[in-house]
């Protein structure tokens, strides 16, 4: 978020357990456009420099198509990239985004044999990645499997990383930001 110190930045975490891009984009009165507590004008309301992106798992669990999930990301990250008066009293965020590809739950954990569209959601964060000129940070690539995520002791009940988990992945976002590749 936005502070006025040069060299210093403040995060902060909008994260909710459980939401989806769906949640953003999933038809009428998805919008708060009068007082921004859900929906894209919230997304102006954080008035972020850098939004970090790390949605898609939930869609996919609930068999949304990648296809739709695209439209919704890119339309995500279009609005926090705009700028200027957003028409309901505020102006847009006019930010960037970091989308964050999120490693592979346990399929069994979750009732599922082997997920044919896990690979299609991973493929489409990368063409939306391409396409709108946005970093990706791949934690499925850095956490490979479920098994040796697990292994590792980043998962905390097979779908949600652990204290040990969030921190990795913190530490992923981190160099992803701060260090030269």
């Amino acid at each position: 978020a936005r502070i006025n110190t040069p060299g210093t930045f403040r995060v902060s975490n909008a994260s909710i357990n459980s939401k989806s891009l769906s949640t953003l984009f999933g038809g009428a009165g998805k919008n708060d456009e009068v007082n921004a507590l859900y929906g894209l004008p919230m997304v102006d309301m954080l008035r972020a420099d850098l939004l970090i992106i790390a949605l898609g798992s939930n869609d996919w669990l609930s068999s949304t198509t990648a296809a739709t999930a695209k439209a919704w990301l890119r339309t995500l990250i279009q609005r926090q990239r705009a700028t200027g008066d957003n028409g309901n009293g505020s102006t847009y965020a006019s930010g960037d985004a970091l989308l964050v590809w999120n490693p592979q739950p346990d399929l069994t954990t979750l009732g599922l044999g082997t997920p044919s569209t896990w690979q299609d959601y991973r493929d489409m964060f990368y063409e939306v990645a391409d396409e709108e000129n946005v970093p990706l940070l791949d934690l499925g690539t850095r956490w490979n499997t479920y098994a040796v995520g697990n292994a590792a002791g980043f998962f905390g009940d097979g779908i949600h990383p652990n204290d040990a988990g969030s921190l990795d992945m913190a530490h992923a976002v981190l160099h992803a930001l701060f260090v030269e590749a």
